[in-house]
């Protein structure tokens, strides 16, 4: 299906699927933000496509952007000082590397 077509998807459809992705965003699915993005950036650009749809889609860019760079610094948080952290900072390891 092309997002590009107008017929697959009337304008209820493309709020239902919209709404439905962004919230689905905050039960830790971030996932679903870049996903709601990319499916509906071609419908971005078309005039009748709903202002309410936009707004879905534009807050869960940010949505993803914001979840991103809070994963990254908290990972940057750990590599760096996991070590330090003991026996906690093993707890929350998946996998804990064998050392010397």
């Amino acid at each position: 299906m092309d997002p590009a077509d107008d017929e697959h998807l009337s304008p209820d459809k493309q709020i239902d699927i919209a709404k439905k992705m962004y919230i689905g965003g905050f039960f830790f699915l971030p996932w679903l933000w870049l996903v709601n993005f990319l499916f509906y950036k071609e419908y971005m650009n078309k005039p009748n496509t709903p202002p309410i749809v936009k707004t879905y889609v534009y807050r869960s860019l940010a949505g993803f952007g914001i979840w991103t760079v809070v994963f990254f610094i908290w990972l940057s948080v750990y590599l760096v000082n996991h070590n330090s952290w003991g026996a906690g900072g093993d707890k929350i390891a998946v996998n804990i590397p064998k050392g010397v």
